[in-house]
């Protein structure tokens, strides 16, 4: 029978971090901020149930991404649904239920092996519940818990540190096959960081635990060879995921490689380092904090340690990366940049995330060390605990859970003093630390719920059909794709990234990545087959570096329709000045405007037919001062602007910046001056002026056209005088005087352009008349012998008209010198799905059909016969197939042999295991039935 109350600790722990998981799925408000990591939303993720029915259905897995970079193998965390059980049955769901539901499963994952670790490690019962959650809930594990990618792979190197343990202290199959299946879930779980440091610090940190333990040499030895056979193993049951990814990391462009001086230059500063560490205690970074008691358990911790090996080891080895973080740019980052492998792979953050369950190991054995100090009421604990209760109390997250602890609290005091109570004194302070962590979590509320598309985006990909491409420039809008199956655009756009030694990884294909360096040159530069780094992150944004010399290119693309959320394209028909990435979207330009200020402000402009109002940007001062627009402008542009006054109303606010509403009239004697001015090379004109009174209220239209004088390089001044500066004060030093002055969406109208404005509030919508259908049919070639050959053909916009003609990357590929396509001659994709698509073409002489998707080995064409067409590479990323006159149906499909082969491996594996695992049963069982035979009755 087991122990009464044996597993009433365990229950609890889990208990709490399930309680805790499950606020987003019942009320759809977490503590994962999902916006604080904008790549790494979850997007697109496969559905289990998807890969089912295409394995039924089509007899081969889904294995293709269709959304971001003309298409991408299905790898990392993708191909991961396959093998992994928590993706499996967690993504099964919608993104707004599938993403809590594994954050849920993954957290009581990480509870459970971090329980195990402690209690295998000494630690008793209360204490390892203690510190398992506090693991969970505290340090960097909420803060990047909605980063898929990176916190699934944590239970599972806490159950391989577990395992080895147990492997060293007693080994057995069972253990043996448990670290095995541990690793293999790691390795295929998809974050490389995660898995190379892992392999490192879990590693150094069994050899210190086997160093602190005392083992003998031996015993060491014959313990790193069963981890060694079963990290042998783990690789083979995930060959179906290493091949793919492998070979595509092969094919991925090269980063000229870090300098030293440049790798450190990628570590934090250390004294800025410290002076942010203190915010984590008073909470002041949101879901990124550590309470109090976890620096007051782990001091209670170092009276075991002796006793202890696994917090001496897990101890020392922190002190050891610490040292090499905080003195990166003194000279420690020496030592990650040249460990092989390591180096390339160094993420400062997720080096915490890893060591966090180890040194928690403090936090257990200092859990009763703790309570003993206490119970002998020794002065300097006592004084101790009552300054931690007294800063929890200061930054609890409001006075309910100021008055829980405080109850808390004093129930553990009678729990010290009255001696009947004193088997409680555990049970009073776990809930102690678990409400004064859990409530900062309980208490922030973040919102699950995504927005809602704008209803433009299915207005026009519905329009664009399968023969076009669209882009969507917002954050979000990779979410989108998925829902209404199509595939966004050739490359994803987005904020800027972060930089870190890492980015490599984040490239696309090589051949892609020549393409988009003849898209956008100035962001994009390769050279000798090289990136370079300090350009070539902007391809994220590439589009906004659209010009006459590379806009066939975009045509050849098959972009249709451009979808822009505060961004601008310097090709674009409308200019809204407000949202010029070099003014918005660049993280080095100095405060907005100051002392102006880029709001967002609600207005209906002047014959508005629909009778509401339209948010948009507009500049608004709390201060004298001037706002200069730089650009070029041509004779006949025209700048357009809504000059806005009356009184502020700052009831309406909306996410992403303040939203400002003109508010019903009142009197004031305040009075603001705005004026406009128009300077270029020669002169300077004034356009506008005017003296508005706070008492009146409305708007005028302000419509201006550049003439010869003011074309060309020319800059927009929009100064502005508020009310009350003669006397030295600003509009919130008179709130009764503050009445609005705004330029409200002031922007430039350029009708010659090629991408033309067609609506938009929320998603501004721009339509690229020029756009190249998807599936083009060509009757001349040109040859490449590679990349840097077919780059410099295609930059050429004289040398290269994608209308008539495709770059061929193939020496096998039949020539043709044709002429321009005829009327009577058509191609269009009547069928497309993740990893197939169907084309239909007639043709009345040999053509290629080049699609505008990207080339990758693994995809086959096959002709309406079901014979095997010839796949070639055209234009840097694009697939193309030899027809021969006539009509032709072709049907592509992504079949990877490498999946199969690394399928075929593990399926191979799992049934060994069986057969062995079944073998060394039935031995089992018949020795003990023998025994039972010659067993006198």
């Amino acid at each position: 029978m087991l122990e009464s109350g044996r597993y009433v600790a365990f229950a609890l722990m889990i208990a709490g971090i399930a309680l805790l998981h499950a606020k987003p799925i019942f009320l759809h408000e977490s503590f994962h901020d999902l916006t604080a990591f904008h790549f790494d939303m979850p997007a697109g993720y496969p559905s289990p149930i998807k890969m089912v029915h295409g394995v039924i259905m089509d007899g081969h897995f889904p294995l293709w991404y269709p959304y971001g970079h003309m298409g991408s193998p299905a790898l990392a965390f993708y191909l991961g649904c396959l093998g992994h059980p928590v993706t499996f049955y967690a993504f099964t769901l919608g993104l707004n239920d599938s993403m809590p539901m594994f954050s849920l499963i993954n957290a009581c994952l990480m509870g459970l092996f971090a329980y195990l670790i402690f209690r295998r490690g000494t630690a008793e019962r209360w204490g390892s519940a203690a510190a398992g959650f506090l693991l969970v809930t505290t340090g960097f594990t909420p803060w990047a818990g909605s980063v898929y990618q990176v916190v699934v792979q944590l239970p599972w190197w806490l159950c391989w540190f577990w395992s080895a343990l147990g492997i060293a202290q007693k080994p057995s199959a069972r253990r043996f096959l448990i670290n095995a299946v541990s690793l293999y879930l790691v390795i295929i779980a998809g974050d490389p960081p995660v898995l190379v440091q892992g392999a490192y610090l879990f590693g150094s940190l069994f050899f210190l635990w086997t160093v602190f333990a005392r083992m003998t040499i031996r015993e060491s030895a014959n313990t790193f060879i069963v981890l060694v056979l079963a990290g042998a193993l783990a690789i083979i049951l995930s060959l179906f995921q290493i091949i793919p990814t492998l070979l595509m990391a092969t094919r991925m462009i090269k980063l000229d490689a870090f300098t030293l001086n440049e790798y450190a230059m990628t570590f934090p500063q250390a004294h800025d380092t410290v002076i942010a560490s203190l915010g984590l205690f008073f909470r002041t970074y949101r879901n990124l904090f550590l309470p109090f008691s976890i620096l007051v358990l782990i001091a209670a911790g170092f009276k075991s340690k002796r006793e202890a090996p696994l917090f001496r080891s897990a101890l020392w080895l922190s002190l050891a990366v610490l040292a090499i973080v905080l003195g990166g740019r003194l000279g420690t980052a020496a030592i990650p940049y040249y460990l092989p492998v390591f180096g390339s792979f160094f993420r400062h953050y997720k080096l915490g995330l890893l060591l966090q369950g180890p040194v928690y190991f403090g936090v257990a054995v200092g859990f009763y060390s703790l309570i003993e100090a206490l119970d002998n009421r020794k002065p300097g604990w006592i004084a101790l605990g009552a300054i931690c209760l007294a800063l929890s109390l200061v930054v609890s997250p409001g006075p309910i859970y100021a008055f829980i602890l405080l109850v808390l609290s004093i129930g553990f005091i009678l729990c010290l003093k009255i001696g009947s109570l004193r088997g409680y004194r555990p049970l009073a302070l776990f809930l102690l630390v678990a409400v004064d962590s859990g409530a900062t979590l309980f208490s922030s509320s973040y919102t699950m719920k995504f927005p809602e598309p704008d209803p433009v985006y299915k207005k026009y990909i519905r329009e664009a059909g399968n023969d076009y491409r669209v882009q969507g420039m917002y954050a979000w809008t990779a979410m989108i794709a998925p829902t209404m199956d199509y595939d966004l655009p050739p490359h994803d756009s987005g904020y800027f990234g972060e930089y870190s030694a890492d980015t490599w990884f984040d490239y696309p294909l090589a051949n892609h990545a020549y393409f988009l360096a003849a898209l956008c040159p100035d962001s994009a530069r390769i050279e000798n087959g090289k990136a370079l780094r300090s350009k070539f992150t902007y391809y994220l944004k590439s589009t906004d570096y659209i010009n006459s010399t590379n806009r066939h290119i975009l045509n050849l693309a098959g972009i249709k329709y451009f979808f822009l959320q505060d961004m601008a394209l310097s090709e674009a028909s409308l200019f809204p000045i407000l949202s010029d990435s070099d003014y918005v979207g660049n993280p080095r330009r100095p405060a907005p405007f100051s002392p102006w200020d880029r709001e967002l402000l609600a207005y209906r402009p002047t014959g508005d037919e629909e009778g509401k109002n339209i948010r948009r940007p507009a500049l608004v001062a709390d201060g004298p001062g001037a706002f200069g627009y730089e650009g070029r402008f041509s004779e006949g542009d025209q700048l357009v602007a809504d000059l806005v006054f009356g009184p502020l109303d700052d009831t309406s606010k909306e996410a992403g910046g303040k939203e400002r509403q003109v508010g019903p009239s009142h009197i004031s004697s305040a009075t603001s001056w705005t004026s406009l001015i128009c300077k270029s090379q020669d002169s300077a004109e004034l356009w506008f002026s005017r003296a508005v009174s706070s008492g009146e209220s409305g708007a005028t239209r302000v419509e201006r056209s550049f003439g010869p004088a003011s074309s060309g390089s020319a800059t927009l001044d929009f100064s502005f005088i508020p009310p009350g500066f003669l006397r030295g004060k600003k509009l919130s030093d008179s709130p009764g005087e503050a009445s609005l002055l705004a330029w409200w969406d002031p922007r430039v109208e350029k009708r010659g352009k090629t991408l033309q404005y067609l609506e938009g509030d929320r998603v501004q919508v721009l339509e690229n008349k020029d756009a190249i259908k998807r599936a083009r049919l060509v009757h001349r070639t040109k040859k490449a012998m590679d990349n840097d050959e077919a780059l410099s053909i295609m930059r050429d916009a004289s040398r290269f008209d994608p209308l008539i003609e495709t770059v061929i990357l193939d020496p096998r590929a039949p020539d043709l010198s044709g002429r321009v396509t005829s009327g009577k001659e058509s191609v269009a994709i009547e069928m497309i799905a993740d990893d197939a698509f169907k084309i239909k073409a007639e043709v009345s002489s040999r053509a290629y059909a080049v699609v505008s998707d990207a080339y990758y080995p693994g995809w086959r064409a096959y002709n309406e016969s079901g014979e095997e067409l010839r796949i070639f590479r055209a234009d840097l990323v694009s697939k193309a197939v030899a027809l021969e006159k006539g009509g032709h149906v072709v049907t592509f499909k992504y079949v990877p042999i490498q999946f199969r082969v690394g399928l075929y491996a593990f399926l191979s594996s799992m049934g060994l295991i069986a057969l062995t695992t079944s073998a060394v049963v039935f031995r089992a069982v018949s020795k003990v039935r023998r025994g039972a035979a010659v067993r006198p009755h």
